[in-house]
């Protein structure tokens, strides 16, 4: 069973703050100002953990790129990621291990342009 966890975007002031899960009401009332993002319970290929908003990077054996957000397919019921640069969902399945993160779609929105596939690789 994978563990449920979430990490939090302030967005007035720009930046995470540590989200605990056992947050009482009075909490609640101050959560319209944060961006819930919830651990996919998976780790990338440095061992760190993926949330939704992370951004990651993928170099496949013939040398192709994948880079995108990763975000919950309410459809699909599963995460994904939104490949912005060929505008294609990337299903990875058992392959997440393959995936580094490189950012965040807060901190490092610029990483999903397309100028910039060439200076990530």
């Amino acid at each position: 069973m994978r563990e449920i966890k979430f990490r939090a975007w302030d967005k007035e002031k720009k930046r995470f703050v540590k989200w605990d899960n056992s947050c009482s009401s009075l909490f609640w009332d101050y959560v319209y100002n944060w961006e819930l993002m919830q651990f996919t319970g998976l780790k990338d290929k440095n061992g760190k953990e993926i949330y939704e908003g992370d951004i990651v990077k993928a170099i496949w054996i013939d040398d192709s790129i994948d880079i995108g957000a990763v975000f919950w397919n309410e459809s699909l019921c599963q995460f994904q990621i939104d490949n912005s640069i060929t505008d294609n969902y990337v299903m990875p399945n058992d392959e997440w291990d393959s995936y580094e993160i490189i950012g965040n779609i807060y901190e490092n929105p610029e990483l999903l342009k397309e100028d910039n596939e060439k200076e990530i690789h």
